[in-house]
């Protein structure tokens, strides 16, 4: 077809990496000659520096918005690819080893090494990887500090996904993982289901660099909470006057909730599968609503026996999503605290306040 001799081991490796598609083959040997349309033979060197086997194909192409941070290319081809079936574990490492290939590029080339030459020296091809991987410009996209952040992420979500602790949507923690500039968390925040004002994006982002200064990443649980904690701030229409929990080994918990609704002493009484669950329930009462339950988070925010509790609460109504946050050392109060958060957001977007 191409009046070119071609090296067995070439043959093997086309016919492993792209199947029998003869139009595929094709093609792909098309773009070899294209780079190198003088050559005597086609080579296996050749055809495995321009050729990627189509099982690696799909988490390959992220890499090129990944580099350049477009986070708007890289999110909407992310959740392209989990729609496709793509899994999260080649996906991960192609951008793990992309990374640090990028890393790695940025210190050959902060030596006044050419592009080409520190291209070389890694064992790339010049060509996918400076030009169609644009390399050069990907590397003035990130500092060293985030990008090594990123990779340590990046590193820890691989084991997390492969031991089964990753507790989070991949997509969510991915869309993290270009980087922590606004626009990014913006779109993180996006991801788990929240639409912020500009002003609650930017006190977000700015939630996200303080914490940043005490540790390496932030994850999407970690997000959820910021946003929990600092964006859509409201007037406090419900606050909680009082409650009253039984429950033990032989009886339905049970929950008395009263709250003051401007100056309005509402109640609601309800049992449940333990005192968080009957709290919850006697709250729908008070409100005279149910709300799906879309997350429920529990975490220590201090060591010891007198330790604090953080809850985290994500509510459902009409479609969006609402998020209230509750601190105390009894992780009940601090669960209904945070659900009545959540209720003064609903109340305060719906005009129900």
């Amino acid at each position: 077809h191409f009046n070119k001799a071609i090296d067995r081991d070439a043959c093997y490796y086309l016919a492993d990496a792209l199947g029998n598609k003869t139009k595929i083959v094709c093609e792909e040997v098309e773009k070899v000659l294209m780079y190198d349309p003088n050559c005597k033979k086609i080579t296996l060197d050749l055809v495995k520096s321009m050729v990627v086997p189509q099982r690696k194909n799909a988490s390959y192409e992220i890499n090129t918005p990944f580099g350049l941070r477009d986070v708007k290319a890289y999110t909407r081809l992310l959740n392209e690819m989990f729609r496709n079936g793509v899994e999260a574990v080649p996906i991960v490492a192609s951008l793990y080893y992309y990374a640090i290939d990028l890393l790695n590029f940025m210190t050959l080339t902060e030596k006044k090494m050419s592009p080409a030459d520190a291209a070389k020296a890694m064992g790339k091809n010049d060509y996918v990887f400076n030009k169609l991987g644009r390399a050069p410009e990907c590397a003035k996209r990130w500092s060293k500090p985030l990008l090594c952040r990123v990779i340590r992420r990046l590193s820890d979500l691989d084991y997390e996904i492969k031991s089964g602790k990753c507790c989070t949507k991949i997509a969510q923690e991915l869309a993290l993982a270009i980087g922590d500039d606004a626009q990014s968390v913006a779109k993180a925040a996006r991801e788990l289901g929240y639409d912020l004002n500009s002003e609650d994006a930017q006190a977000v982002w700015e939630a996200v660099q303080d914490v940043l200064h005490h540790k390496e990443q932030v994850g999407a649980r970690e997000l959820d909470a910021i946003i929990a904690s600092v964006a859509l701030q409201v007037p406090q229409s419900y606050t909680v006057e009082s409650y009253v929990i039984n429950s033990g080994s032989n009886i339905s918990a049970m929950a008395h909730i009263k709250l003051n609704h401007e100056g309005e002493m509402l109640e609601g009484v309800a049992l449940g599968d333990g005192p968080i669950d009957a709290s919850f329930l006697a709250l729908e009462k008070v409100v005279n609503r149910h709300y799906e339950l879309d997350d429920f988070q529990i975490r220590a925010v201090t060591e010891g026996r007198e330790a604090m509790g953080e809850t985290v609460v994500r509510l459902v109504s009409n479609g969006r999503l609402y998020s209230g946050r509750g601190i105390s050392t009894d992780i009940v109060f601090s669960s209904i605290m945070a659900y009545v958060n959540a209720l003064n957001k609903i109340a305060y977007e719906e005009g129900e306040a």
